[in-house]
């Protein structure tokens, strides 16, 4: 149902008139705009705070960089992804650098533990480049395989056991008690 409100206007003259103030709507459809225009409002407002966050966290970003960066050194975009770069490099290089050494550290102790004599002359021999020492674990993989060639292709580096006329000297190089005493009763006995 369409009706006329009126309202008093003035004309040229002063005088006042009544006119209609236009088409009305229904109040399911107003009330229905209301809303509409309540939730345009409400996200403006989110997109608004959002702006204001972004903002502030560029603000943090662009102190942070102009604190890596060196006083009178130009922040434009491509100095600091040369910046970047080169702090990827660096932390490459030293995750590498820890890497080699925990691939040394285990071989020196897995070789250790093989009987290999000379650790630093065995790592040389060595081909490490199968290694792998996962940085979070701590787990080794490939080392077996590398103690186990050495041993068999180059056994000059395995301990041996010494043999001293016969008697079985164990590792440490000092022949037991009753190995020396039974080799002076056979070496009396043949005299």
């Amino acid at each position: 149902m369409i009706t006329e409100e009126l309202t008093e206007v003035t004309d040229e003259t002063g005088e006042l008139r009544e006119e209609p103030e236009g088409d009305t709507f229904p109040r399911s459809y107003v009330l229905a705009l209301r809303e509409e225009n309540k939730a345009r409002r409400h996200a403006e407002k989110g997109l608004e705070e959002k702006v204001k966050e972004f903002e502030n966290k560029m603000r943090v970003i662009a102190s942070n960089v102009q604190a890596l960066l060196a006083p009178g050194e130009p922040a434009d975009a491509d100095s600091i992804a040369e910046r970047i770069a080169e702090a990827k490099s660096l932390l490459e290089n030293e995750r590498r650098r820890a890497q080699d050494a925990l691939v040394r550290f285990a071989f020196s102790h897995a070789a250790k533990e093989a009987g290999i004599v000379h650790v630093e002359d065995a790592m040389k021999l060595a081909d490490l480049s199968g290694v792998n020492v996962d940085l979070e674990t701590g787990e080794t993989s490939g080392l077996h395989e590398v103690i186990e060639d050495l041993l068999t292709n180059r056994s000059y580096l395995a301990r041996r056991k010494s043999r001293v006329i016969g008697i079985e000297k164990p590792a440490g190089g000092i022949a037991d008690e009753d190995g020396l005493l039974r080799l002076a009763r056979r070496v009396g006995n043949r005299e």
